[in-house]
């Protein structure tokens, strides 16, 4: 059996990492799919709202994501996982306790999220992180 293989223009896959855009290697294809998956927008609004990107770019992108979509959606499931065992067990860092000990850091800042976060992978207009309690007050 012949196997041909597919080249998708702006995207680079190198053996063992995801999928990248070739201009940009630091913007995943994962990246560009969530923005679809989580907000619903359209390539053209991908665009609109990621203005280093070009419109070849995103439907590349997307392009990929349908013919890889099993590998792209472990990539974003891995990711959101990871998400959830940070905010079970936060650690926080020598910057964080020190700003807390100072009184610059409310006690709730950050520390829990309502009990039903906006995911991802759920059609939404709102960032999976609604939920969180860590908008500075109005008083400051």
């Amino acid at each position: 059996m012949n196997m041909l293989a597919i080249a998708y223009p702006h995207i680079v896959k190198e053996n063992g990492q995801p999928a990248r855009l070739e201009k940009h290697p630091r913007v995943r294809v994962a990246m560009i799919v969530m923005d679809y998956l989580a907000y619903g927008w359209s390539p053209d609004e991908i665009r609109r709202q990621h203005p280093h990107l070009t419109l070849a770019e995103v439907h590349a992108s997307m392009g990929y994501y349908y013919d890889h979509q099993k590998e792209i959606d472990a990539e974003i499931t891995a990711e959101l996982e990871e998400v959830d065992r940070a905010m079970r067990n936060p650690q926080r860092s020598p910057v964080w306790l020190k700003l807390k000990a100072q009184g610059l850091i409310s006690a709730a800042w950050c520390s829990t999220l309502s009990s039903s976060p906006k995911r991802a992978t759920q059609r939404s207009g709102e960032a999976w992180w609604s939920g969180c309690r860590c908008r500075p007050s109005p008083s400051g």
